[in-house]
């Protein structure tokens, strides 16, 4: 059984779960039939989808993620490559979009730290911002894809 993610909604002050499929009723009116394909078993509803083409307006917010975490390895393990780390920026007068990512080896022990950040200017984005998004997109999941090679 693999864990399941989330989104969290942050209304009037409280933080709720959502254990719905909010946009399948949207989708049926709209006559949308995308095929969503997510990366990971734990995104459920399959709505993560980098290729997805918009042809009208959709919500985008600004948020920023991190995440720092120290992965661990036997001794007897020879640890022979890890990822170099990246940074991707994507910017114009309605967003400014960033992840950086760094990966640092001390012995056996690999420290990891992420962050995406997004600053958009309005809550609804125009279909021409999607290309953009979706290239600083696939640039998180190269890194996030990228491995730790050992003997």
């Amino acid at each position: 059984m693999t864990a399941q993610v989330t989104e969290i909604l942050h209304y009037q002050g409280k933080s709720l779960s959502l254990m719905t499929n909010p946009l399948t009723d949207y989708f049926i009116q709209a006559d949308i039939h995308a095929d969503f394909q997510g990366q990971s078993t734990a995104c459920w509803r399959g709505y993560a989808n980098p290729d997805f083409e918009a042809t009208r307006p959709f919500l985008c917010s600004s948020y920023a993620y991190e995440e720092h975490f120290e992965l661990v390895f036997d001794p007897a393990i020879k640890i022979t490559k890890i990822p170099e780390g990246t940074t991707f920026r994507i910017q114009d007068a309605d967003m400014d979009m960033r992840y950086a990512s760094t990966y640092a080896r001390d012995g056996q022990l690999v420290r990891v730290s992420r962050s995406l950040q997004s600053q958009q200017s309005s809550r609804v984005c125009q279909p021409e911002k999607m290309q953009a998004m979706q290239a600083i997109h696939r640039a998180v999941r190269r890194d996030i894809l990228s491995q730790i090679f050992y003997e």
